[in-house]
């Protein structure tokens, strides 16, 4: 039987040595996990937070290991988030050229709140520029009291748009994003006619919406 608080000595100490090299890194990028794998590290940061909030008028051993362990995650996602950034700065698009200079349809991906309003407003002058193709919001989610697509839609009916727009609102994650825009893309009888989508993401899901979209 394993000791609870000697396996939590041996986690804090994985995440006092943890140190990703840009090897290591470039195999997360390729399989299109470094997204993943910096998120949950966040979430890992957050929770360990609370738990030194905890312990700080408490003279407990583990709180020390607990701050050597927060200080390298948070350096270390630092760390993740500069090389993606350098590896996506010159880049305008990831895939295929003609998608992104001549797109038979849009598709803007939802997120939380502020990620979801951060993609529709970057989103408008690509938007403007091809106002005559058809526009696809994809997103359930559960952070709203509406789908992220629906949220996404009342944003964008602040401006005058000439584009037809569809709602995809059954996705929870990217994976669902791909499969559900497919089927309502079916469901429209668009489907067979598009070669070129053009899919909106933040620069740390691209990688991975890209892979995901090429596959389903």
């Amino acid at each position: 039987m394993v000791d609870q608080s000697d396996l939590v000595y041996q986690l804090l100490g994985e995440a006092i040595a943890l140190d990703y090299s840009d090897q290591a890194l470039s195999d997360l990028l390729f399989k299109s996990n470094i997204g993943q794998v910096y998120f949950r590290m966040l979430e890992i940061i957050q929770a360990l937070s609370h738990f030194s909030k905890s312990l700080a008028n408490v003279n407990d051993p583990i709180a020390r290991e607990i701050t050597l362990a927060l200080d390298n995650l948070r350096k270390q996602a630092d760390y993740i988030l500069s090389f993606y950034e350098k590896k996506l700065d010159k880049q305008q698009f990831i895939g295929d050229k003609q998608s992104y200079e001549s797109p038979d349809i849009i598709v803007i991906l939802g997120a939380n709140p502020g990620a979801a309003k951060h993609r529709v407003q970057k989103s408008m002058p690509t938007i403007n520029q091809f106002s005559q193709i058809p526009l696809l919001l994809s997103g359930g989610g559960y952070q709203f009291d509406c789908s992220e697509a629906q949220y996404m839609e009342t944003l964008l009916s602040q401006h005058k748009l000439k584009n037809k727009i569809i709602l995809e609102a059954d996705s929870m994650d990217t994976i669902g994003n791909a499969f559900f825009s497919r089927l309502t893309l079916k469901k429209n009888k668009l489907l067979s006619q598009l070669h070129n989508m053009l899919i909106i993401t933040s620069k740390f899901h691209a990688v991975r919406a890209y892979n995901i979209f090429a596959r389903i």
